[in-house]
C-alpha cells in the first residue's frame, strides 16, 4: 500500500511508520527494550497528529530524561495496552478429545493427554477485538481490527499472521473446530476486501508487504473439511472472488519480468518476493539500521549498499517468511543478514505456492461452473434467470481455463529454471549469477506438494529424488528435517526444524509415494513425521512448552535458536502442524510413546 494512502486510512501509521521518529526512538541507547517490536506494538496516549506536533520540538539527540519523558507522555505502558484486544474462548471449543483419536486401534493415555493439551492451547491463543477500526483506541494503535475471532502465534507475536493462519486452520480442523477455522480464514478475506491483499499481519507497519500467499490453500483445507455438498459450494462462492482478487494483486506486484526487465524473463511466468520501501522495518528498526551500517562498512561499495536496496531486501526476506536464511545470501562465504539479496532470487517456495493456488483456483471455478450450469428445462420457467445462470457458468469456465493456462506456464518455467535433473531436486535461481543457488533447503521439496510436473514424472525420477533426500541432501536429521544444510547465525538455516515445512514436505512425499509406490515416498514421509512428532512430544513432556522451531539434530525437543529475536513458545503453527500430522500418523506416534 502506498504510504500516503496508508496514513490516510490508518492514522496511527503516521507515528508507527514515521522514519524520523523511529530513528530517534528506536536507535536510541536509552530505549528500554532490545526488541524494536515492543515500541510499535504499544498504544498511543494521544491522537497521532498530537504526537507529531509534540515530536517537532523534540531534540534529535535527547538526553535520557528527555527520552523517557517523551516515551512516557506518548505511549501507554505495555501492560495496560490491552483496551482494543481481549482474550477469548473459541466459539466452538469444547473439552472433548479430538476425534482423530477414535481411529486408534489401541488408545494411549499419554497420546490423548498430549492431543487434549494442544487443543486446550487454542484458548490461550484466541483473541477478539473489542472495538472496530473507527474507535478512538483503534486509531491510536498499530493494530488493524479484524471482524472475527483470531489466533496469535504466541510469545512476542500478538497479532494475526498471514501464513501462520494455514497451520492454525489445520490444527483447528483436527480438533473438530471448523467454525473457528472458517473465522480465521474470513479475517483474511476481510483484509483482501479492504486492502487488496493480505498483509504480513494485521498491523499498520505490515501494509507494504504480504507473506507466502497461502490463502487459497487455507480455503481448500476448509473446503475439504465441510461435509455438506451445498455448504461446500457456498464456501467457494464466498471465497473465490477474494482469491481472484489476491491472485491479480500478486501477478501485478510480484512478477519476475516486471522487476527484472530486459533480462530474458519477459515470457516467464515466475514470481519473486519484493517490497518497495526506503526505510527500515518499524518492528525491526534498530536491527535493520545496524544491518545497513554493517553493509556500508564493506570495502567495495556498490548499488546494493544503498539504504533503499538494503531495506528492500530485508523487508522482502520478511515477506518470504524465511527471515533470515542462507537462501538469500549470494555468497557462501558471506552468510550474514546484511548480505540478503532476495530481490534477485527466484524462490522455489513462492512459485510452488502459486502453482498449487492456480491449479486449485482452476478447479474451484470449474466446480462453480458445473454448479451453475442451468438444466434445459429451466428455459421455459424463467428465461431471465436462465440467461444469468448461463452467463455465470460461462464466466467460471473461462476463469478455470485461465488459471489452468497460468499453472501450465508456471510449471514449465519451474522445471526449466529451477529443477535439477541430476538430483530430481528444485533449487532457487540466482538472477545476477544466472545459476542455481547452491543451498539445499526444504523449499526444494515444495514442488512435490504443489504437484509440479507430476504427470510427466517417472518412477526412476521419484526414486532418485527420494534417495537424494534420504541419503545425500543432509536435510534428514534425528528430529525430522533441517530447513537448510547451511550453517549460519540465522534462524532459517541448519540445524533448525520448522513445523510448517515438515507438514508440507510430508504431504509432498505422501503424494509422491501414492503415485509411485516403489519410490519409498510414503516411507520417508512417515520417517520425517514420526521423528518430528517424537521430538515435539518429548519437549512438551519435559518442559510443557511448544516451540516455534526445534533443533533438528536431537529427538529431545530442544528448541531452535538464531535470528533477530529470542526463541518463542506458544506456538500456533507448531500446535497446528502437530495436530494435522497426528491425524495421519497417530498410530506411528503411539508406537513412539510405547517405546
Amino acid at each position: 500500500m502506498d504510504p500516503q494512502e496508508r496514513d490516510e486510512r490508518f492514522p496511527s501509521a503516521k507515528v508507527f511508520c514515521n522514519p524520523k521518529l523511529l530513528t530517534t526512538l528506536q536507535n536510541s541507547p536509552f530505549r528500554s527494550s532490545n526488541d524494536s517490536k515492543s515500541l510499535v506494538d504499544m498504544e498511543l496516549k494521544m491522537d497521532p497528529e498530537d504526537v507529531l506536533e509534540l515530536f517537532q520540538s523534540f531534540p534529535d539527540e535527547p538526553s535520557r530524561d528527555q527520552y523517557n519523558e517523551f516515551v512516557d507522555m506518548v505511549f501507554e505502558p505495555e501492560a495496560s495496552s490491552k483496551r482494543l484486544v481481549r482474550n477469548a474462548t473459541p466459539m466452538d471449543f469444547n473439552l472433548k478429545p479430538p476425534s482423530f483419536l477414535n481411529r486408534l486401534q489401541e488408545p494411549n493415555e499419554e497420546l490423548t493427554a498430549f492431543a487434549i493439551d494442544l487443543k486446550m492451547r487454542w484458548v490461550s491463543l484466541c483473541r477478539e477485538f473489542v472495538f472496530g477500526a473507527d474507535n478512538e483506541f483503534a486509531k491510536r494503535s498499530s493494530f488493524i481490527p479484524l471482524p472475527f475471532q483470531f489466533f496469535v502465534p504466541g510469545g512476542r507475536f500478538r497479532e494475526c499472521f498471514y501464513w501462520d493462519t494455514l497451520w492454525i486452520v489445520k490444527g483447528l480442523i483436527a480438533c473438530d473446530m471448523l467454525e473457528s477455522a472458517k473465522a480465521a480464514v474470513r479475517n483474511l478475506f476481510y483484509l483482501v476486501s479492504c486492502i487488496g491483499f493480505v498483509p504480513n499481519g494485521n498491523r499498520v507497519y505490515f501494509l507494504n508487504r504480504t507473506q507466502p500467499p497461502l490463502l487459497t490453500e487455507a480455503v481448500k483445507v476448509v473446503y475439504d473439511a465441510i461435509d455438506s455438498a451445498s455448504e461446500r459450494v457456498e464456501w467457494l462462492e464466498e471465497a473465490v472472488p477474494i482469491l481472484d482478487k489476491e491472485s491479480s494483486w500478486i501477478h501485478e506486484k510480484r512478477s519476475l519480468s516486471s522487476h527484472h526487465p530486459g533480462k530474458g524473463f519477459e515470457n516467464r511466468l515466475l514470481s519473486l518476493y519484493y517490497v518497495s520501501t526506503h526505510h527500515a522495518r518499524p518492528e525491526s528498526f534498530a536491527e535493520d539500521s545496524l544491518s545497513l551500517h554493517r553493509r556500508q562498512q564493506r570495502c567495495t561499495p556498490s548499488d546494493d549498499d544503498s539504504p533503499s536496496s538494503v531495506f528492500q531486501n530485508l523487508a522482502a526476506a520478511a515477506e518470504s517468511g524465511w527471515d533470515f536464511s542462507s537462501r538469500w545470501f549470494p555468497s557462501a562465504d558471506e552468510r550474514v543478514v546484511e548480505n540478503t539479496q532476495i530481490c534477485s532470487i527466484v524462490p522455489v517456495c513462492l512459485n510452488s505456492i502459486l502453482l498449487k493456488a492456480e491449479k486449485d483456483l482452476s478447479s474451484f471455478h470449474e466446480l462453480l461452473a458445473n454448479h451453475l450450469r442451468p438444466p434445459p428445462d429451466e428455459l421455459s420457467d424463467s428465461y431471465g434467470e436462465y440467461v444469468d445462470k448461463f452467463a455465470d457458468h460461462k464466466k467460471h469456465l473461462e476463469l478455470s481455463s485461465h488459471y489452468k493456462q497460468l499453472a501450465t506456464r508456471r510449471e514449465a518455467d519451474m522445471m526449466d529454471l529451477l529443477w535439477d535433473k541430476g538430483t530430481g531436486f528444485w533449487f532457487d535461481y540466482d538472477i545476477k549469477s544466472s545459476v542455481h543457488s547452491s543451498v539445499v533447503s526444504c523449499a526444494g521439496l515444495m514442488p512435490l506438494w504443489a504437484g509440479c510436473n507430476e504427470k510427466k514424472w517417472t518412477a526412476s525420477d521419484a526414486k532418485r529424488l527420494v534417495a537424494f533426500v534420504s541419503d545425500h541432501s543432509g536435510l534428514l536429521q534425528n528430529g525430522g528435517l533441517s530447513c537448510t544444510t547451511q550453517v549460519s547465525k540465522e534462524q532459517w538455516d541448519f540445524p533448525n526444524s520448522w513445523p510448517p515445512l515438515i507438514d508440507l514436505v510430508v504431504e509432498g512425499m505422501q503424494r509422491l509415494g501414492e503415485r509411485f509406490p516403489t519410490s519409498q515416498g510414503r516411507k520417508i514421509a512417515q520417517t520425517i513425521a514420526s521423528r518430528f512428532l517424537e521430538t515435539a512430544w518429548r519437549g512438551w513432556r519435559e518442559d510443557n512448552v511448544m516451540h516455534e522451531k526445534y533443533d533438528s539434530r536431537y529427538k529431545t525437543g530442544k528448541m531452535g535458536v538464531g535470528g533477530e529475536y529470542a526463541p518463542q513458545v506458544g506456538f500456533g503453527w507448531t500446535n497446528g502442524s502437530i495436530l494435522r500430522l497426528l491425524c495421519d500418523y497417530a498410530g506411528t506416534f503411539n508406537d513412539i510413546i510405547a517405546f
